[in-house]
């Protein structure tokens, strides 16, 4: 579960309103030519908005919209300022900018006549020398203004003004390389310097080929994978059937050989489902497979290229290198284009192996029950309190200042004396939707799966600029809420595809933030022990762990946390999401229940929390540190509740 952001939408298409109009709807000489009171009173409302948008009057938004939306600020001044300063006008607005952005605008809002007229009109246009059009072409590829990656690597200029830059002439861009390569189609190579742009033309009919072929069999792979929209329902009924089975074995509401009956009939649906989960992904990884390959014609491709710039770099033949970079950079964003795709590929294949993996875990624990082997009860008025005390004592601990962080990224501590500068942010989860739930009610009664996050900012020249991520701290609290909600307890350990599934969406934020991710996950039904046996394995350290997130896993009821032994970056921060309980209370409550268990064949907790007044949470402790020492177990018995009895 990522980050939800407020944004309001229609605030935000306000506030831009004449941005986008100076952007997108004027050129240079239009904004030279207009009344300078106009131009003025534009440049005055521009700033107004951006004030109202930078006062956050649209919401909260990610990162990267906001630095877009900055961008289109600046260039939308830019341009009018451009324009007062070719009109040599004595106007302060100039002043905002240097020298050099006036210049760049200037010199691309040349090639900007491009972008309105037909290819076949500027081929005819270029090829008799008219209009000046084949000056501004040579001009173009003469001066790298085909390469528009280039603005980035020039720091007199505002950082969110290149970005900007690089979105109002990007299209201008690929309309002259369009018209670069018609030209070469119609008249050959007679008009121009350099022959290096037949080979450019045969890296973009590859490149065009490829990405054609990419988008083709995405487009197949959706119409294949149609057939299997209904898995994830038949998936939901088939959980919600062995939830039930479960539910009814632990009430004694069925016999062991009836429920291996329907456990049998269960086993086949599952055999089924787990069979369509393969089906699927093996289209998945044959599409990796077809991704990888054209990923190796664009690496032959390079090669090829880059020898040619080399043996132009050496002859000093400055324009034909620029035209073979700007034509590796091209190449470069198709091969990030198809690395997303696969990405997006590998994560839907994570998905499906989760999800093939969670009704066999279910029919595990089952067979467990059906054995005889010791479960934990427990009540959804436990669940939701050990949940409430999880959470608070995390946010308790984050707030004993200083809190001192490492960074391993970094390497690199953090001292907090205060989350003002930071950002707190908390979700839950819904367990019932429909007109007739009263969802103040069922708040108060289930646990919610609350996940808790502190975000560390730090700007990014300290003292000035847009704030990043640096790290996150997040405590989740982890619970089966439907059992909770249909039955009013639940027994299921948390599994290995629930833990993956809960940790996916903090890897994933934190791979793409580059920031580094702390993440604690509670269940107070425990764990299963192929979870803790995996989070300590190498396999899990090499695979499933990224260096952006370190992870433990609580017993939100006997305080056990686990980790992997191998992830430094855990160790200094297991005090955050550890349960701590009073010694001596749990210690008084075992020697109590210990002298009971001489007298009587079992003693309820019910019982042992009324004659001691202890808290739950603390003779629910006694009872599994007692189960966990060998001495006793535990057992649910109907309409009496949790008890423990000595062990035969």
């Amino acid at each position: 579960m990522g980050i939800v952001y407020d944004t309001k939408w229609e605030r935000v298409k306000e506030c831009l309103k004449l941005v986008d109009q100076v952007n997108f709807s004027y050129d240079l000489e239009r904004l030279k030519r207009m009344d300078i009171t106009k131009r003025t009173e534009l440049w005055n409302n521009i700033i107004a908005n951006q004030q109202k948008f930078e006062d956050g009057i649209c919401g909260e938004m990610e990162r990267d919209l906001i630095e877009d939306i900055s961008g289109r600020f600046s260039l939308a001044k830019l341009l009018l300022a451009t324009a007062a300063f070719e009109n040599k006008e004595d106007s302060p607005i100039i002043r905002e900018f240097n020298d050099t952005e006036l210049n760049l605008i200037k010199e691309l809002e040349k090639f900007a006549q491009f972008e309105h007229r037909s290819i076949e009109d500027s081929v005819g246009s270029i090829y008799r020398h008219q209009e000046g059009f084949y000056e501004l072409i040579t001009d173009y590829y003469e001066k790298g203004y085909s390469n528009l990656d280039n603005i980035w690597k020039n720091q007199s200029i505002l950082m969110d003004l290149r970005r900007a830059i690089n979105n109002r002439y990007g299209k201008i861009q690929k309309r002259i390389k369009e018209i670069t390569i018609a030209c070469i189609d119609k008249y050959g190579l007679s008009w121009v310097k350099s022959s290096i742009l037949v080979k450019v033309k045969d890296s973009e009919q590859k490149r065009g080929e490829i990405f054609r072929d990419a988008e083709a069999k995405i487009e197949k792979l959706e119409i294949d994978l149609k057939k299997y929209e209904s898995i994830g329902t038949e998936n939901q009924s088939l959980k919600d059937k062995l939830s039930q089975l479960d539910a009814e074995l632990f009430r004694k509401e069925i016999k062991n050989d009836e429920a291996q009956k329907i456990l049998s009939s269960l086993e086949a649906d599952k055999n089924r489902l787990e069979q369509k989960y393969a089906e699927m992904g093996g289209l998945l990884d044959s599409q990796m497979r077809g991704i990888d390959e054209k990923r190796g014609e664009l690496d032959r491709k390079i090669a090829e290229l880059e020898k040619e710039r080399e043996q132009y770099k050496e002859k000093m033949q400055e324009e034909n290198q620029r035209i073979v970079e700007n034509e590796l950079k091209e190449i470069a964003r198709l091969k990030d284009d198809l690395q997303n795709k696969e990405n997006t590929l590998l994560a839907e294949k994570y998905q499906v192996d989760l999800k093939k993996n969670e009704v066999s875990e279910k029919l595990n624990q089952i067979t467990d029950v059906m054995q005889g082997k010791s479960v934990r009860f427990v009540t959804r008025e436990d669940a939701k309190l050990y949940e409430l005390n999880f959470i608070a004592r995390f946010e308790t601990k984050l707030h004993y200042f200083p809190v001192k962080i490492y960074n391993p990224l970094e390497n690199k501590n953090y001292t907090i004396n205060s989350w003002e500068d930071h950002y707190r942010f908390d979700s839950k989860e819904e367990i019932f939707s429909g007109d007739n739930t009263n969802y103040a009610e069922v708040e108060a009664k289930n646990p919610l799966n609350v996940r808790l996050i502190y975000l560390v900012e730090e700007k990014r020249f300290k003292l000035f600029g847009e704030k990043q991520k640096k790290m996150a701290i997040e405590a989740i609290s982890f619970n089966h809420l439907k059992e909770y909600a249909n039955y009013g307890f639940d027994t299921n350990r948390a599994t290995l595809s629930e833990f993956l599934t809960a940790l996916s969406n903090s890897i994933k934020s934190a791979e793409m933030g580059k920031y580094y991710h702390v993440v604690g996950i509670a269940s107070p039904t425990g764990w299963d022990e192929r979870v803790i046996e995996h989070l300590n394995s190498k396999e899990f350290a090499s695979r499933y762990v990224s260096k952006n997130v370190s992870v433990c896993i609580i017993d939100s009821v006997t305080g056990d946390v686990f980790y992997n032994s191998m992830d430094n970056g855990i160790t200094g921060l297991i005090d955050l999401f550890r349960q701590e309980f009073d010694r001596e209370k749990v210690e008084r409550v075992k020697k109590h229940v210990l002298e009971k268990l001489k007298l009587k064949d079992y003693v309820v907790l019910g019982d042992v929390v009324e004659e001691t007044k202890e808290a739950r949470s603390i003779v629910n402790k006694a009872f599994y540190d007692l189960e966990k020492d060998g001495k006793c177990r535990t057992r649910y018995i109907r309409n009496v509740g949790l008890v423990i009895e000595a062990q035969i």
